[in-house]
């Protein structure tokens, strides 16, 4: 998937965005993030998940697969 393909998201996501549009749980980006799955900035207590970095990990995904 691509940025012009998906649908419009904001520029910096929540992890509980990041997780519907994933359709995962967010404990579950969570422990994406601190596994290095998901690249994610650590705002105080909460991550920031920019979207070009969420696009990076369906990417991988989606090579992994192939």
């Amino acid at each position: 998937m691509t940025q012009e393909s998906g649908p419009c998201l904001p520029e910096v996501l929540h992890v509980s965005d990041a997780a519907k549009f994933l359709g995962l749980h967010e404990k579950t980006v969570c422990s994406y993030i601190r596994e290095g799955k998901i690249r994610a900035i650590r705002c105080g207590r909460c991550y920031r998940i920019r979207r070009e970095w969420l696009y990076d990990y369906i990417d991988a995904e989606d090579a992994c697969e192939e």
